[in-house]
């Protein structure tokens, strides 16, 4: 059963990155409230602070924490139900595996039965049934928003007590959002119950917990429903200074499936089902039970999984030729809104950025039309960090028509777009798309469409912004050794333009190598 382990195996790695990105958005949201918040603040101007102020304050406190608990909780859920999927992976692989060896189709009831854990598991989740206490995520969510509230409140006090001007405090409002160790030493004199606090870690720790046991929930859950799994091997992270004790001993454990404990928060541990029977030996169990000759497995099955009719044979026709379809292309992009010609057109270009990129190391520009896919201008050539516009070309984007033209070019760090990629997009109405291809093949497509189309100040402001939010995780991840620089800012700006795209209406897509 190798490759089912295999599989289990590779939604634990999933998991992880889905909690990557989860506390990359939780970050996100609390980095806007906190924004959000200081410029509030900053409307005081330079009076001293006042208890009038103080009560105003608090109405704009409380209107930001109730957008917190629905953005949170929002993306709270979205993890558990992506983490649960992952739990359920190896069972239905496991699945068509045996299937597809014993020759038999057990039906669409089968599988929907396990297409139904994450919804459960979700259920079990906010409810609170999973938990001891009963509390559910909402009430979970509210109240670590709830400290965050009275953290402020705090703030506000004590820059009352200070004589601090609402400026001040708006910035030091803005020095809360970063981790201890960057505020400065006259923030944690003004501050001092606060000095080391960081305003999204009991945030934080929840979505990692959330997801951890939405994982866990639904293996255990799918195994349930697996009359071939007899148990749950526990494996642990086995990371030195990180495992803990417990789970040091649990490690190589198997668990009856009714009596799995749940890992503690934070926790790395997988869970394997354990299936001892090899893949021929349940297929053949399958087909003694298709037979009727396996009455045990048939109690099993029974309500769950039925045998389809196996189709009667046709009359025999004189075959037709067959018409073999156009294989796609490589770096083929499947754009909704843009023919195959297109598409096609898009990819070819692709290829020859790509091409110019590797054997050059620079950059360089094709211009293709929108509507047939063909060159509509000459390629530029340009240097490691950019492409100069030729007079021909700027004429050709000011005074096309809307929509008409896609921009493509290439990236040798396999970065998203820059700031100056997206200020060609919004200023000129004539681009409909423009793209980008890493030398590592992803692929970026932005269309502003009829999103907002701030100036070129506000978008410079709002992309100094988007990398203030990320810059401080990814540099972390950085000097602890984690991340190159290179993936560092291929991910930072990725989730830097994503962020842009949410706020402007934008629509933004990475498409990873061998995706469509």
């Amino acid at each position: 059963m190798t490759q089912y382990v295999e599989m289990a195996l590779k939604s634990r790695r999933n998991v992880s990155m889905i909690t990557l990105q989860q506390q990359q958005e939780i970050a996100a949201i609390y980095g806007k409230a906190i924004r959000n918040l200081a410029k509030q603040a900053a409307k005081g101007n330079n009076k001293s602070l006042t208890m009038r102020w103080q009560l105003d304050y608090k109405k704009a406190l409380e209107k930001e924490k109730a957008r917190l608990q629905a953005e949170i909780d929002k993306t709270v859920q979205r993890g558990i139900v992506e983490a649960a999927k992952q739990g359920t992976i190896a069972d239905l692989d496991f699945f068509k595996r045996i299937q597809k060896r014993a020759g038999i189709d057990l039906g669409d009831h089968f599988t929907d039965m396990f297409s139904q854990v994450p919804t459960e598991t979700l259920q079990t989740i906010i409810s609170g049934e999973l938990y001891k206490d009963g509390r559910s995520l909402s009430d979970r969510i509210w109240n670590y928003n709830d400290g965050l509230g009275n953290d402020l409140d705090y703030m506000i006090k004590q820059a009352i007590a200070e004589k601090r001007s609402a400026i001040q405090l708006a910035a030091d409002v803005e020095r809360f959002v970063q981790e201890p160790a960057r505020r400065s030493t006259d923030w944690g004199r003004c501050y001092p119950g606060l000095k080391s606090k960081e305003v999204d870690s009991n945030a934080m720790r929840l979505a990692r917990t959330s997801i951890n046991h939405s994982y866990q929930t639904a293996t255990i859950q799918s195994a349930g429903k697996n009359p071939f799994v007899e148990g749950i091997e526990w494996r642990s992270a086995i990371q030195h200074g990180r495992t803990c004790d417990l789970c040091r001993e649990r490690h190589g454990q198997i668990f009856p499936k009714n009596d799995v404990p749940l890992d503690h928060p934070s926790g790395l541990c997988t869970m394997i089902p354990h299936i001892p029977k090899s893949l021929d030996e349940i297929a053949d169990e399958l087909k003694a039970w298709e037979k009727g000759e396996n009455p045990d497995l048939d109690k099993k099955l029974k309500g769950i999984a039925t045998v389809k009719p196996k189709p009667k044979p046709k009359p025999k026709l004189k075959p037709k030729p067959e018409h073999k379809s156009k294989p796609k292309p490589k770096h083929y992009v499947d754009i909704h809104d843009m023919t195959q010609e297109v598409n096609e057109g898009l990819a070819k270009y692709f290829e020859g950025a790509i091409e110019h990129g590797r054997k050059t190391g620079h950059e360089c520009l094709y211009t293709i039309s929108s509507k047939t896919g063909q060159s509509v201008s000459p390629k530029l050539k340009g240097t490691v960090n950019g492409v100069s516009f030729s007079r021909d070309l700027i004429d050709l984007l000011n005074n096309s028509e809307d929509g008409s033209l896609i921009l493509i070019h290439n990236h040798p760090g396999s970065s998203s777009f820059s700031c100056e990629d997206i200020s060609v997009a919004v200023s000129r109405r004539s681009v409909k798309y423009i793209t980008v291809i890493g030398h590592d093949e992803t692929k970026y497509l932005l269309a502003i469409g009829s999103g907002q189309r701030p100036t070129h100040n506000e978008l410079v402001l709002a992309w100094k912004e988007a990398n203030a939010t990320h810059y401080d995780y990814y540099c972390k991840k950085v000097v602890g050794g984690e991340m190159s620089s290179h993936d560092a800012w291929r991910e930072q700006t990725d989730l830097m333009v994503k962020d842009m795209a949410a706020n402007y209406g934008w629509d933004y897509r990475r498409v990873l190598p061998d995706d469509k």
